[in-house]
């Protein structure tokens, strides 16, 4: 939600309603990435599975204990770089185990895995049809 092709509906923004908003806001301020994704991070470490957490922060725990630290240490194995990973690692597997339990419904299952995603840019594109630049020529949201 955002990209620039969003963030730059004002006018269509302005049509959400004050709930929607305030949903919208706390969203954003739990997976801000402000203090290391504090917020997000401890969500999640309270949340009961089932769980889908956002790989991203792990993803970036990785490259950051990986570059962050040596591999060898005195011609040693670094152990405790090890450790590291392999905590991020056993964490996103725990996250497995647990499975969601509902029903399949399968013309809805069908219908979403035949979405094809907007690319940035074809979402940035969209925005301009929906909202031109000021000066473009004026347009009322729809």
């Amino acid at each position: 939600l955002n990209l620039s092709g969003n963030q730059r509906l004002k006018q269509t923004i302005a049509y959400v309603g004050e709930e929607a908003m305030k949903v919208l806001d706390q969203l954003q301020e739990l997976v801000s990435p402000s203090n290391g994704f504090k917020n997000y991070r401890a969500s999640l470490k309270a949340a009961k599975p089932p769980v889908c957490p956002y790989l991203g922060v792990d993803l970036s725990d990785l490259t950051a204990m990986d570059s962050g630290n040596p591999d060898y240490i005195n011609n040693r194995i670094n152990v405790e770089k090890m450790l590291l990973i392999y905590s991020v690692i056993k964490k996103i597997r725990g996250f497995q185990d647990h499975g969601y339990d509902f029903t399949v419904e399968e013309p809805l299952r069908q219908s979403l895995s035949q979405i094809i995603p907007f690319s940035e840019e074809e979402l940035y594109a969209l925005s301009l049809e929906r909202e031109p630049r000021r000066g473009a020529g004026s347009r009322t949201p729809v």
